[in-house]
């Protein structure tokens, strides 16, 4: 891998993880801005856990 091709693949993963991000904050903000419809929607169930599905993480900032 030459330097140019190196740089351009640190760039692409950068790009993807500030859009993984973005999109982590935009669904979780989703959850908080729909409380109370959620809320109505799952009754008395609690969720304990819940599990981020993301096909790449290359930044440990999402984690």
């Amino acid at each position: 891998m030459n330097d140019q091709s190196f740089i351009n693949f640190i760039l692409s993963n950068l790009i993807m993880d500030m859009k993984a991000n973005d999109k982590l904050t935009h669904d979780i903000n989703k959850f908080i801005n729909n409380k109370d419809k959620i809320k109505n929607l799952l009754g008395e169930c609690k969720i304990k856990r819940w599990v981020l599905m993301a096909p790449v993480c290359n930044d440990r900032r999402l984690i």
